[in-house]
């Protein structure tokens, strides 16, 4: 086998696959719908795996992904449904649209020390994925990353990542426990909507915009803890219409600039 073709095995029966050696690109849709595909062995020195190459293998339990590999392709191993572990390189970067969208049963992934940026839906729908803890450096989480991520518990965001994106933990129903670290400037709109088992959350001094119904359906919120003197940007309310008993605790001094700030005057404001 010199080389692999777009779409070679799409829809075969194939069971288990083990790339040659010297073999450098999965080209787009190579393995796409191989639902009884179980196991793949990729080499080192592969560097390259198309859009959508793996999508739909429904009875791929594990993947290791070589470091020499640089580029993983959109929606890549999307509704992989019984994928639970996967190790990617360290030094990938960039992990694209959908890459693990629907990937139901994923349980364990490593996000790499150079990560810098999750595109669009990439684990949306990850329902068993119950930890996230992204590297120093990283800076840009796009729309709906981590949505429906329904075991999800603890995040832990660092101080590199200036913006969230849109809806980017929107339903996830069982965080508890989430970390903002000072840096980020900018949360898009509801970010942690749904999220009715988050208790408390401070957000950070650094903060500058927050976006629509960001904290909407968060049940069990009992505290929120805004360290930013001036009162971040708001369009609307940060929490659910009905809710107007959850303190909103501000810095000493700023509760006049909160009271008539649009999107905190209707909440139950604290002075610290």
């Amino acid at each position: 086998m010199e080389k692999l073709v777009k779409s070679a095995y799409e829809g075969t029966d194939i069971k288990s696959i083990r790339i040659e050696n010297g073999i450098e690109e999965i080209p787009d849709s190579c393995f796409c719908k191989c639902k009884d595909l179980q196991e793949i062995f990729l080499p080192e020195g592969l560097k390259r795996i198309g859009e959508y190459a793996f999508k739909d293998c429904h009875s791929l339990l594990a993947v290791h992904i070589p470091e020499s590999v640089e580029y993983i392709g959109e929606s890549a191993f999307e509704a992989c449904r019984n994928l639970k572990e996967v190790i990617l390189p360290n030094g990938l970067k960039l992990l694209r649209d959908g890459v693990f969208c629907g990937c139901v049963s994923l349980e364990k992934i490593n996000f790499p020390q150079h990560l810098e940026e999750i595109e669009d839906y990439a684990f949306v729908g990850c329902y068993e994925l119950k930890e996230l803890s992204l590297p120093e450096g990283f800076l840009k989480l796009g729309k709906g990353v981590f949505a429906f991520c329904a075991s999800l518990r603890d995040i832990s965001l660092p101080s590199t990542l200036k913006e969230m994106g849109d809806k980017s933990f929107v339903c996830c129903s069982d965080l508890e426990n989430v970390s903002l670290s000072e840096g980020l400037e900018k949360m898009g709109h509801y970010a942690f909507e749904d999220c009715s088992s988050l208790i408390e959350i401070t957000l950070p001094q650094s903060l500058k915009i927050i976006g629509k119904r960001v904290f909407w359906g968060c049940l069990s919120l009992e505290k929120v803890r805004c360290l930013a003197v001036e009162p971040p940007k708001a369009r609307t309310s940060i929490l659910d219409i009905s809710d107007n008993t959850t303190p909103v605790l501000v810095p000493q001094g700023s509760l006049p600039m909160y009271k008539e700030s649009e999107g905190w005057k209707a909440t139950n404001l604290v002075e610290e």
